[in-house]
């Protein structure tokens, strides 16, 4: 299923926290290619952080760059220190990053209101950040009940995975059920979806970006 017009789609994804601890194992992931990807430290990025109140792990997420970011962000953060300066050039970065891989595979049960709500304002701050477009941001949070609405009904379960490729010229987003059953291949045309999908993990005041900046540093 192609849909060109779609920008963002991965953005539905940076709703809450991360866990480290190893999972059950799972269906093999479908292949999203692996050219231009880095390797190394500097490559990869994954976070852990809990629901405030709930104590409660919502799912695991890795993410891996291509060279040039790698490149890039071992020139940032190689020998130094961590502080507020360095982890918003670092940001900046990562979410212009050419090419990139993001694997989120959900711990818990999300309820689709739940999803779509902390998928909105994830957008919204990273418009506010100037990360993307007023246009990209109003069109994210119109599209996004459309985009996911086969999860209406029944929520995020336990197990579920998103799985993003980021290139250039387009983002490609999976949806893939506890099961091994593709529920959504969506390929979206342009720069712009691939930089304001890896915006909902990077802009200030998102939960998740300090973890997964911080483990460039563990």
């Amino acid at each position: 299923m192609r849909r060109p017009t779609s920008f963002a789609t991965g953005l539905a994804a940076a709703l809450a926290a991360f866990a480290l601890a190893p999972l059950p194992a799972a269906a093999p992931s479908p292949p999203v290619g692996t050219e231009h990807m880095g390797t190394g430290p500097y490559a990869h990025m994954e976070g852990k952080l809990e629901k405030t109140l709930l104590q409660v792990d919502v799912f695991r997420a890795r993410l891996r760059f291509g060279t040039e970011a790698a490149e890039d962000l071992e020139a940032l953060a190689a020998g130094e220190e961590l502080d507020e300066a360095l982890e918003s050039r670092i940001a900046n970065t990562a979410h212009q990053a050419r090419h990139a891989i993001l694997r989120v595979r959900f711990l818990r049960d999300v309820d689709f209101d739940t999803f779509i709500d902390a998928a909105r304002t994830n957008a919204r701050k990273a418009r506010d950040a100037d990360m993307i477009s007023s246009e990209t941001y109003r069109h994210v949070r119109d599209s996004l009940p459309r985009w996911f609405a086969f999860l209406k009904d029944d929520g995020i379960h336990e197990g579920d995975r998103l799985i993003y490729r980021a290139r250039p010229e387009s983002l490609r987003t999976l949806y893939v059920d506890e099961a091994g059953t593709e529920r959504l291949d969506q390929t979206d045309d342009g720069a712009e979806a691939s930089r304001a999908a890896l915006a909902g993990y990077f802009a200030p005041g998102v939960d998740i970006r300090e973890p997964l900046i911080r483990s460039l540093f563990d």
